[in-house]
């Protein structure tokens, strides 16, 4: 079931990066070797591609978004079902980040080509709808489109909207990761290791965007229970259940927060990254922490049953950390940032 298609998702595992290339990038602060270091790399296709059309900071983007797609598809022809059913599930997180992406722009007035920077098309949803969708001149209409084309979550956008208004797109972003989480967890009731790994995959994922989103409100002074309350907390989690069934309305501030979530697996998480968070007084660097410490729980999945789903896992991970990375690089090379600022930033992908 998974012997085919892991022994080729470990392969490309094996071509990531290595830690000396990409200290050699840093140590250059050459943009030009950057690239010509991709061009040689399994980078080459997705960085022939970027050439046509950009340089620069922007041509390292858009080769690392290439290779993203280019990897999530070739992933996706490697299996069959059952296996495909749960790597289905893996892939269409692209779809809810897509139509995030999308709907953002159009609210921001932002051009198609810069939502389309931001865009992974490699779930269900193709690449021309997303542009289409991306071209909207207001939200309603986007909505309207979605409905029209019977796209995923069309149906908890169109209610959200109808709910909320157009005063801010927080509201569809949370219906469509509602509806997204939904979808998973009704395809993940089956047993079996693999499919209880991603379904807790999909709730640690709810987890850390609650907490994320608690965070950033007790920061302007919101206890846990007015958020609550707002519906700014999506279901589907699993490991903060027995945090948030004792009460909570007297917990105020970041730090209160954290001290409270004391007994979670979340906790030593925030504790590791409290005494930055002192320094800076920038909430930022608490939810980076916890996304940092998700991205390194999944790819150390990729290291485990090499016949189990935990090698897709790893590996979608390890790759999307190393596409941040490269990202991260380009744009601090084209600042001239200090070197320890992009040292500070970078994700350990543990290839």
């Amino acid at each position: 079931m998974y012997e085919y298609g892991n022994a080729r998702v470990r392969a490309m595992r094996s071509r990531l990066l290595s830690r000396h290339a990409i200290e050699s990038m840093i140590a250059r602060k050459d943009l030009a070797y950057v690239i010509s270091t991709l061009s040689q790399s399994d980078y080459a296709p997705d960085v022939a591609e970027a050439l046509l059309r950009y340089s620069g900071p922007e041509c390292v983007e858009e080769a690392a978004r290439l290779s993203v797609i280019r990897a999530a598809r070739a992933i996706r022809s490697f299996y069959e079902p059952p296996a495909s059913d749960l790597v289905a599930v893996l892939l269409g997180r692209y779809d809810r980040h897509n139509l995030v992406a999308c709907l953002r722009g159009v609210a921001a007035r932002a051009s198609v080509e810069e939502t389309a920077g931001a865009l992974f098309p490699a779930g269900v949803i193709r690449e021309p709808l997303l542009l289409e969708l991306a071209a909207q001149p207001d939200l309603r209409r986007a909505v309207d489109l979605m409905a029209t084309w019977r796209l995923p979550y069309a149906s908890a956008v169109s209610t959200a909207l109808w709910r909320h208004g157009t005063d801010s797109t927080a509201p569809i972003e949370r219906a469509i990761w509602q509806a997204s989480v939904k979808a998973s967890l009704d395809t993940l009731r089956g047993r079996g290791a693999n499919v209880a790994l991603v379904r807790e995959l999909v709730e640690r994922e709810v987890d850390v965007q609650n907490l994320c989103s608690l965070l950033r409100l007790a920061a302007v002074g919101l206890s846990p229970a007015d958020v609550d309350a707002a519906g700014e907390l999506i279901s589907g989690g699993a490991r903060l259940r027995p945090v948030f069934t004792a009460s909570l309305g007297d917990v105020r501030g970041v730090e209160g927060l954290v001290s409270r979530l004391a007994g979670s697996p979340y906790y030593p998480w925030l504790e590791a990254a409290m005494p930055a968070y002192r320094q800076s007084g920038r909430v930022a660097t608490l939810t980076r922490a916890l996304e940092t410490r998700l991205s390194a729980w999944c790819m150390a999945l990729g290291r485990g049953d090499p016949l189990g789903i935990g090698v897709v896992i790893g590996y979608l991970a390890a790759k999307e950390a190393e596409v941040r990375n490269l990202r991260l690089i380009a744009r601090l090379i084209w600042l001239e940032a200090d070197r320890s600022a992009v040292y500070d930033e970078l994700q350990s992908v543990g290839a």
